[in-house]
Formats: structure tokens, C-alpha cells, sequence
């Protein structure tokens, strides 16, 4: 590496707010095309989306609010972490338990409802994530067929 290209934003630490930044440009197009956010619910179009979102949920990088023809509000939480390890030695993946934990204890009603969602986003592939979401649809009782983590 040459003196004038500089570090990269990965080598400084500034990767996972770099993947951030992308995740949320996403979830932008999704409010201004009117197209359902993945995670939120196919029927549910986006009305909001609110960065940094600590003083809704515990999970606090992103709440997306959508609702279905007017109808009740629909939220969902999205922790981004550009690779996350997910193993209990790993401060980080503590510290990012514990947020999912706490927003789905204080939503709990409205998860179980079906109207609040919680969501990890990660860049891919990471196979910590792939055995976490697994996991999840099989504890719902759901067939496994996300057509994007094989």
C-alpha cells in the first residue's frame, strides 16, 4: 500500500458504519418506492424510517414503521453488524444479545401480535448468521425457504 492511498475503512475500524451507511440507503429506497421492506411483512409497505432509533427500541440502529393500507403500524428493529462473531466470549455479540433480548421483552405484545420485528443484518456470507436464522424459523415451527441464505 502506497503513502497517499491511505487505510481503508475496514483496516481503521470504520468498516461497519461504512455497511451501515449502505443498509440504510436501502431501507431509504424502500420508503420512496413504496416496496416492502424484507423482515417487515410482504403485505406491509415502509411510511418511516428512523436512523439511530435508541429511544424506540434497545436495538437502535434502525426502526422501520409500515402499515397495510392505512391500517395498524407495523415496526421493525434492525441491529447492522457487518460480522458479527455471536458467540458469548465476544463483548460486541453480548452487547447485541442483550439489545434483541430487551426490545423483544418491552414489544413483547406486539411481536407476538405479529405487528413489531427484529432483525440482524449482516454482510454475507457469515455462517454464524446463516445457523442463527435458521434457528429462528425452525423455533416458529416454519419451513425453512429463504430464497437468500442457502
Amino acid at each position: 500500500m502506497n503513502a497517499s492511498a491511505g487505510a481503508s475503512p475496514y483496516s481503521t475500524g470504520g468498516g461497519g458504519t461504512v455497511f451501515e451507511h449502505h443498509y440504510g440507503a436501502v431501507l431509504l429506497s424502500h420508503l420512496l418506492t413504496a416496496t416492502p421492506v424484507p423482515g417487515l411483512r410482504d403485505e406491509v409497505t415502509p411510511v418511516e424510517v428512523r436512523f439511530q432509533a435508541r429511544a424506540v427500541a434497545a436495538v437502535d440502529d434502525y426502526l422501520v414503521i409500515g402499515s397495510v393500507n392505512n391500517g395498524p403500524r407495523h415496526s421493525l428493529s434492525v441491529a447492522v453488524r457487518r460480522r458479527p462473531k455471536l458467540a458469548v466470549s465476544d463483548p460486541p455479540s453480548v452487547k447485541l444479545m442483550t439489545s434483541l433480548l430487551t426490545t423483544l421483552q418491552e414489544q413483547w405484545a406486539l411481536l407476538k401480535a405479529g405487528r413489531w420485528h427484529l432483525a440482524v443484518a449482516v454482510a454475507s456470507p457469515l455462517p454464524a448468521s446463516k445457523a442463527l436464522v435458521r434457528s429462528g424459523y425452525y423455533r416458529r415451527g416454519r419451513r425453512w425457504k429463504h430464497p437468500r441464505i442457502s
